[in-house]
């Protein structure tokens, strides 16, 4: 197996070293061709990923490294659409909101309900004006 891969666009080739690295504590990363302090993803031995971030601390941790940038996760469907406008977001505001900097938010962006429950039932439902 070669450790080259293609560069689509340019002539030259890059090895697959220069993207993935193994960091401390037996974890790896991988890295995009854009100079960045943190790999794009990292997976460290117990199973935890890290977006971001090469000290992820829970199962899944996504991290914004530019302060006045929102933070998010987001999920979308087939049937939702996978623009901006779309899905549903958690989300954590960066430095950048005057009223309420690194509030928490939770957005359904579609012109549906949110249901947020507990012991497997709904306990409240929003509904879009």
């Amino acid at each position: 197996m070669s450790d080259l891969i293609a560069v689509y666009g340019e002539s030259e080739q890059e090895t697959l070293s220069e993207y993935i690295q193994f960091l401390e504590n037996n974890s790896f990363g991988f890295w995009t061709d854009q100079p960045e302090l943190f790999p794009a993803l990292s997976l460290n031995p117990y199973g935890k990923v890290g977006i971001g971030i090469v000290t992820e601390t829970k199962n899944l941790h996504v991290h914004e490294n530019n302060t006045n940038t929102i933070g998010s996760v987001k999920l979308t469907t087939a049937s939702t659409g996978t623009g901006d406008t779309d899905g549903f977001e958690l989300q954590i505001l960066g430095n950048n909101d005057f009223f309420f900097p690194n509030a928490a938010r939770i957005i359904n962006k579609e012109n549906t309900q949110l249901f947020l429950g507990a012991n497997n039932a709904s306990v409240m439902n929003i509904t879009p004006t």
